[in-house]
């Protein structure tokens, strides 16, 4: 546990960062007479630089305006969304590589390095319980029908009991080679449990005793060295009206129909980023730097954007009401119209790269982590 005075020490140094120096961060547009001027409203430093795989960047959770983040060295933060003040720490004893995720009841589960998935009161931080899986856990927790679905390194998705942690059943495919490690988050539709795999592989599971319904080739291994072998499935798939949407790495976007695994439409695009699906578009972000938006019936090009591509990897898309956005390694967050692809505004946030996806709060606001463990508030213009 961390000490209070640490605690008070973290709330403190939102209010010095919070002032006007950060308030006058201005935006850098891309194109001409962007659509609104985003700022910075706060900074809080939560940890130090650290390693941060652009396939396996840590996510946040939010609910009742209350923030949670998890870090390298194991420490679950809870921060207000609106000030930043530290509401509480904890130790959990083992990095969190993924990141957490909040039930409906107040609890937040999270997985660590050490191989542990903890459930946690949203409230005071307590531990509620503790279960040991069989290695690392690489995804954020998915939470469904009374359990936990997480992903492990060594190809394991296990479901555990939300009330107690007790495992339900686990599943494995063998890996092969060298492999991302990445973190396809499991995604629950009617029952199922639909997740990624290393080996390519695209299962849907049984929720309640771990069978597989059918499983679905996206990607094969092809070339010469094992880096041009690696066909992890990392994006989370999604599910929309009965379709699901996959993606791989070295391999192509799929869409399948849910119930028997049939394939809908596909296209190569080399994708380690989560997409995002809404009834009508799928939008993603490609290892080659495009922000694309595509037709979600039959896979059709809407419009590609190709303003980041010399900015390093990108963050997972994330969509608003108003726009899709975007980080990338150069420390910027950029907002696209979600009709067109135009720049509608873009904010420096500082020099350290950003990869995890910026997290939608109500109101329009987001926040956003850098991989150097600085947590920022962006606001809007009414």
């Amino acid at each position: 546990m961390i000490p209070r005075s640490l605690v008070f020490a973290g709330m403190a140094a939102v209010l010095i960062l919070a002032g006007p120096a950060l308030s006058d961060a201005k935006a850098q547009p891309t194109e001409e007479s962007p659509a609104f001027s985003p700022y910075r409203s706060w900074a809080l430093p939560l940890f130090t630089r650290w390693s941060i795989r652009p396939y396996a960047a840590a996510r946040m959770a939010a609910q009742e305006g209350v923030a949670f983040v998890g870090t390298r060295s194991g420490r679950l933060a809870a921060v207000d969304s609106e000030s930043g003040a530290v509401r509480w720490v904890r130790d959990l004893e083992g990095r969190i590589p993924a990141g957490p995720a909040v039930t409906d009841g107040g609890r937040v589960i999270v997985g660590t390095g050490a191989g542990w998935v903890l459930a946690v009161d949203a409230e005071s931080g307590e531990t509620l319980w503790r279960s040991q899986v069989s290695s690392e856990v690489v995804t954020v927790p998915r939470i469904a029908s009374g359990m936990v679905f997480v992903g492990t390194a060594d190809d394991f998705l296990w479901a555990l009991r939300t009330a107690d942690g007790g495992t339900r059943w686990s599943f494995n495919v063998e890996g092969k080679g060298l492999s991302l490690r990445g973190a396809s988050r499991p995604a629950f539709h009617r029952g199922r449990v639909f997740t990624g795999f290393s080996t390519g592989e695209l299962v849907a599971l049984e929720s309640g005793d771990g069978k597989p319904a059918w499983r679905h080739t996206m990607a094969s291994p092809s070339g010469r060295t094992e880096l041009e072998r690696m066909v992890d499935v990392d994006a989370a798939p999604q599910v929309v009206d009965g379709t699901v949407i996959g993606a791989a790495y070295h391999g192509s976007v799929v869409a399948l129909n849910a119930d028997d695994g049939q394939q809908l439409w596909q296209r190569s695009f080399s994708v380690h980023n989560d997409p995002v699906v809404t009834a009508e578009r799928v939008f993603l972000t490609t290892a080659e730097g495009d922000v694309m938006a595509l037709e979600r019936r039959n896979g059709g090009t809407m419009w590609t954007q190709e303003v980041l591509r010399d900015a390093g990897s990108l963050s997972p898309p994330v969509v608003t009401d108003r726009a899709v956005v975007v980080a990338d390694a150069d420390g910027r967050v950029t907002w696209f119209e979600r009709a067109g692809g135009r720049v509608l505004g873009q904010i420096q946030i500082g020099p350290s790269a950003i990869h995890g996806p910026p997290l939608p709060l109500e109101g329009g606001g987001l926040l956003v982590l850098t991989d150097q463990g600085t947590l920022n508030r962006v606001g809007l213009p009414e």
